[in-house]
Order: C-alpha cells, then sequence, then structure tokens
C-alpha cells in the first residue's frame, strides 16, 4: 500500500479541464443547468433569509394574519426550490451522460484508429476495464462531484450570505476553522487518489483474468485447473477489497471530522449567540434562524469535502482514459493521402525491410512482383515473416525500408479505407461476430440484400448447413462462432470475402485445422474465391500449393555472425523447387517424414 500512496501525483485539475472539454458542445444545455443550479441556490438563500420574518411572528402578542401570510411566502419559496432542484437533478444527470456518452464513443473509435501494435501490447481486459470501470468512474464523478459540487458552492455562498445577514459576527466566527478543514481535506484527497490509481490497475487486471478465464473456459476445464484458476481470481479480488477499505477508512473518518468541526461550530454559535441575545446584542429569532440554517450550510460543506477527494480519485481514471486518446497511431493516413483508385491486382514488394520498435528485424531486403491474378504461396519456417508480410501489405504495420506498391501506387501514399477495401482476408482461425450468420456475412457489405447474402454462401458451399440451422440465416452463431464447427466458420469467412469481392486475397492456410470433409468443401469453395484475383497464400502444408503459380521460400540472413531479418531464397513452381533441391526440398522432405 505504501508504494501507490506515496507516488508524486500531480494536481488533478488539468485533467478535469480536460473532461470539461468534452462539455463544450453542450454548452447551451450547460448553461441552462448553471441557471437553474444559481436559481436553486437563490432559492436556498432566501428561504434561509426569510425565516427570521416568520418566526418573529410566533410570539404571544404577534399577529396570526401577518404570520400566515409569511408562511404562504415561505411556502412558495420552498416549492420554488423543490422546482428547482428537481430540474436541477435531471439536467445535470442528464448533462453527464451526454458528455460520458461522448467520451465512451470517442475512446472506442480511437482504439481502432490505433495500430495493430498497440493492442498488441495490452490485455483486451485491460482495455474493456478502460472502457467500463474508468469511465463509469468519470460519469459518478460528473454527476456527483463536479455539477454537484458547483450547485454545492453555490448554496454556500447563499448560506453564508443568509448567516452574514443574520449575524456578520457569528459568521466570522464559523470561519475560524476553515484553514484546519481545508488542511485536513488536501491530505485526505491526495492519499485517496494514490488509493485509486492502484483500485483501477488492480480492477483491470481482474478484469483482464476474467476475460481470459471466460474466453478459455474448455481449455481450464480440459487441464482440470478450474480451483486453480478460482484461487487467483479470488487473490485479485482480495486485492482489490483491501485497496477499496483503504479509500473507505478515508471517507469513512473524512465525513465525521467535517461533521464535528460543524458541531463544534455549531454549539460555539449557541454559546456565543446566546451571549449576544442575553445582553440585548441579537434578537431572538435572528439567533435562531442563524442555527436553523448552520447546519444547512454544514451540510453542503460535507459535499464539498468530498469535492476534492472524488476529483482526486477520478483523476486515475481520467489519467488512463486519456492515456489511451493521447495516443497516437503508428500507422495513419498522411495529410497528402489520397483513395486508391479500381486496381488490376497488381502487388509488389520493393526492398522491403521491417523491424519492430524494439529493433527486432523481421524482414530484409524482400523483393517480389505478384502479377494481376496470380497464386503466390509463401512458404518458410516458423518466424520467417510471412504473416508480416501479409499484415505490411494490409498495413496494419509500416516498413521500415524499402516500399510496397500496388499497380504502382505506393501504399504510403493512398488512404487507409481505400486500400482494405480492396483486400480480402480468410485467416487460419476464423473470428466470428457474436450475432446471426447473416449479420456475420455481411460484416463486408453492410448495405447487401438477402440475396447477395444467400448467393455468396451457396458459393462458399456454406448455404446447405445455414439452411438446417435451428433459425437458418438468422441463426446465432456463440461468441467467436462457438455454435459453429471449424469448417462452417471457414466458409463463412469464405461468403464473406466472396462478399467483398477484394482484387487481392491473403489466404493464411485456411484448411490446416479441419477434417478431410471439411477440408474439401472449404478447397472447393475457395478455389471459386481465387478466381481472377491476386492471392497470396500463407502455406502451412505443401500439399494445398502445388498448383500455385509461384512458390516463394523465405529464410532467414545473418549480419555480422547474428541471425538477421528474413529474406527471399528461392521461388519457383512447386516442380521446379522440388528439383532444385534446396530450402524448399529439405522443408518439403521433413514434412512429408511428419506425415
Amino acid at each position: 500500500m505504501n508504494e501507490a500512496s506515496n507516488r508524486e501525483l500531480g494536481p488533478p485539475w488539468p485533467h478535469l479541464r480536460r473532461l470539461v472539454q468534452y462539455a463544450r458542445p453542450h454548452w447551451k444545455a450547460m448553461r441552462v443547468s448553471f441557471v437553474v443550479m444559481a436559481l436553486n441556490a437563490g432559492c436556498a438563500g432566501l428561504f434561509y433569509g426569510f425565516t427570521p420574518r416568520v418566526i418573529k411572528h410566533i410570539r404571544k402578542d404577534g399577529d396570526f394574519h401577518q404570520l400566515q401570510i409569511a408562511l404562504w411566502m415561505l411556502s412558495a419559496i420552498a416549492l420554488a426550490k423543490f422546482v428547482t432542484d428537481v430540474a436541477n437533478q435531471y439536467l445535470s444527470n442528464r448533462l453527464s451522460q451526454r458528455i460520458v456518452r461522448d467520451l465512451r464513443t470517442d475512446l472506442f473509435a480511437h482504439l481502432h484508429r490505433l495500430s495493430v501494435s498497440f493492442a498488441e501490447g495490452r490485455t483486451t481486459g485491460e482495455l474493456m476495464s478502460r472502457l467500463t470501470f474508468d469511465v463509469t468512474n468519470l460519469q459518478n464523478v460528473l454527476v456527483t462531484q463536479v455539477l454537484e459540487g458547483v450547485r454545492s458552492v453555490l448554496m454556500v455562498v447563499a448560506g453564508f450570505a443568509a448567516l452574514t445577514y443574520l449575524s456578520w459576527q457569528l459568521t466570522l466566527l464559523a470561519l475560524v476553522g476553515v484553514p484546519l478543514f481545508a488542511l485536513v481535506i488536501g491530505a485526505a484527497s491526495r492519499r485517496a487518489r494514490a488509493i485509486a490509481v492502484e483500485v483501477q490497475q488492480q480492477l483491470g487486471a481482474a478484469s483482464s483474468h476474467l476475460q481470459e478465464g471466460l474466453s478459455l473456459m474448455r481449455v481450464v476445464q480440459s487441464f482440470g485447473m478450474a480451483t486453480r484458476e478460482v484461487q487467483r481470481f479470488r487473490a485479485f479480488n482480495e486485492t482489490i477489497y483491501k485497496w477499496m477499505m483503504s479509500g473507505i477508512r478515508i471517507q469513512a473518518t473524512l465525513t465525521p471530522f467535517v461533521e464535528l468541526l460543524g458541531t463544534v461550530g455549531f454549539m460555539t454559535a449557541m454559546l456565543v449567540g446566546g451571549y449576544f441575545v442575553i445582553h440585548g446584542q441579537m434578537e431572538p429569532e435572528n439567533m435562531l434562524a442563524f442555527l436553523v440554517t448552520m447546519p444547512g450550510v454544514v451540510s453542503r460543506c460535507k459535499v464539498l469535502s468530498g469535492l476534492r477527494l472524488g476529483c482526486d480519485q477520478a483523476a486515475a481514471a481520467i489519467e488512463r482514459v486519456f492515456e489511451i486518446l493521447d495516443a497516437k497511431p503508428a500507422v495513419e493516413d498522411r495529410p497528402d493521402a489520397r483513395p486508391l483508385p479500381p486496381v488490376r491486382g497488381e502487388v509488389t514488394f520493393d526492398h522491403v525491410g521491417f523491424h519492430y520498435a524494439t529493433g527486432d528485424e523481421v524482414l530484409r531486403d524482400v523483393s517480389l512482383t505478384i502479377a494481376p491474378g496470380q497464386v503466390i504461396a509463401l512458404v518458410g519456417e516458423s518466424g520467417m515473416g510471412k504473416t508480416t508480410i501479409t499484415s505490411l501489405l494490409l498495413r496494419l504495420y509500416d516498413v521500415t525500408g524499402g516500399g510496397i506498391r500496388i499497380d504502382g501506387h505506393d501504399l504510403r501514399e493512398v488512404t487507409l479505407d481505400s486500400l482494405r477495401r480492396h483486400l480480402g482476408i480468410v485467416p487460419q482461425e476464423t473470428m466470428l461476430f457474436s450475432g446471426s450468420v447473416r449479420d456475420n456475412i455481411a460484416f463486408a457489405k453492410p448495405e447487401a440484400t438477402d440475396e447477395e447474402i444467400e448467393a455468396v454462401a451457396r458459393n462458399a458451399n456454406a448455404d446447405e448447413f445455414i439452411q438446417a440451422l435451428p433459425q437458418g440465416y438468422d441463426t446465432l452463431v456463440g461468441e467467436r462462432g462457438a455454435k459453429l464447427s471449424g469448417g462452417q466458420r471457414q466458409r463463412l469467412a469464405i461468403a464473406r470475402a466472396l462478399l467483398r469481392d477484394p482484387r487481392i486475397l491473403i489466404l493464411d492456410e485456411a484448411t490446416s485445422s479441419l477434417d478431410a470433409a471439411s477440408e474439401a468443401l472449404v478447397q472447393e469453395a475457395l478455389q471459386r474465391l481465387m478466381e481472377n484475383r491476386t492471392t497470396i497464400v500463407i502455406a502451412h502444408r505443401f500439399s494445398t500449393i502445388q498448383h500455385a503459380d509461384r512458390i516463394v521460400v523465405l529464410g532467414s540472413t545473418t549480419a555480422n555472425g547474428h541471425r538477421a531479418g528474413a529474406t527471399i531464397v528461392e521461388q519457383g513452381t512447386y516442380s521446379e523447387l522440388i528439383a532444385l533441391n534446396g530450402s524448399f526440398r529439405k522443408l518439403h522432405d521433413l514434412q512429408t517424414f511428419e506425415a
């Protein structure tokens, strides 16, 4: 606990200012909300200030008719306070909901603009935590802290104005405890913020563990490790509990402390005010009104004490949210990028090199030209950069040397959206969304008609099994397509690619994990998909690439006596490479022996 609590954390206000920027598009609604808050505070001040006028009529020789009039006027003020209170609650919550809605949308959109490398360095659970826990915390802050804090400030100002009107001497006396109040609040808030940082981190770790545990439930149960996973999650929960209790202890101590200060002030006001009344220096009704008004002001001071505490706690969530919003995509459109026009499908890799930010080189001096409509297979040992080549073509990463062109257009000079509209991919492990079969096929073309969807499903050899499903095309496939077999998922992926109708196709050995029956259906569908398209196949099984127009073999290079990035070591047709008796023949013979 000491590590987090001793962290040097800056003031929360810069982060809160950034959050307030999200209110600018709703400035009109904010102005209305502030006007209602001011009216509400004014009504409260009038209520407190008018109370002595009512009280002075309550005496033995008082005028009952005047008392009735005064009470009616006080009731009207109370009704106005009630109406403005209701309006304030509604308007404040609506404003906060709008701000959080915009922030959550921007956060999700920015995550999709960031490069693949950003997501690879973080767990899904951590990102989910920022979209859920952190944004929810901000919503609570906006409602219960910032907006309610503004209202409380206005109420305190109105309250102190009423108290000063009743007795400036007693009001001045009540302010003596303010420095002590501020000192304690400052110390408590710094501690609370450090705890909040740790809580948010632990919640992110727990969320990540929960997401992994649920997505890998089959593996956990197959290995009989459910008890171990529960114990790990219990440990996360125990840590979160301890940190949460640290924050609760601060809050539990702070609120009674503020109340104690208020009680001491109240008793002091009674003592000094009683002296004034006894010696004729203050009217009894003013004294009574002062004592009636003071608890209301103290209660609003308690809200303000929680404001700084809450803002410091929220700063941790704000930092985590804006850390993502401030992240810059490693791959993005250039200012002068232009849309990629319709292409024939010629792909050129011109002395391409690539290394990760860590400096690890993956590819070195890769040069390759693929003619329109040609089928190229990439083979090589694991780690030779086969998938990296296709990732560079998709511009999930940018080359660090050389360039890639499609029909002569450098990929870095065209917009990402227009580039990817010309590309289609069928991965080895098909990931489907949890919607219906129809939704998953139409993902490639949301405006597609039912006739188009069913046509591509027939071409992908998927229509027959889809029709046999309980709700046909409207059947829900489950998370990641869990309700379908591997062959069925692959055929949906092929249907999706057919619907997109790309000029350039990437196949990551889409049949490597299928049984013989499913493989035959998928291979037949793939042949239809590959017709008249430039196709790059990442080959794991050489038996599937015998009819490729060209096979490109990737192998490692050396630099200064150390292994460097992969490059092309051989290329040719299947029979040419077998006859060459080189790297491909060795890989081929090894795979045949293992089979």
